[in-house]
């Protein structure tokens, strides 16, 4: 993946979380020697509709081949 589709990924990722109530805190990345991209990895909290309380953090490892 270059640096473009991981953008547009992320983006529209970001907009299907937050229509889920899921807001990304913060997005990893792990590059092999050549320098692309191999794992992704995403922190995010969920928000309920209760008052806007978070559940617990919870993280993902997207592996992308």
């Amino acid at each position: 993946m270059n640096i473009e589709e991981i953008r547009h990924f992320i983006a529209a990722m970001n907009k299907q979380f937050e229509q889920g109530g899921i807001y990304i805190e913060r997005i990893r990345f792990t590059r092999d020697e050549t320098g692309a991209v191999e794992r992704i990895y995403i922190d995010y909290e969920q928000r309920t509709d209760a008052g806007n309380e978070k559940d617990d953090n919870e993280s993902t490892d997207g592996n992308r081949d």
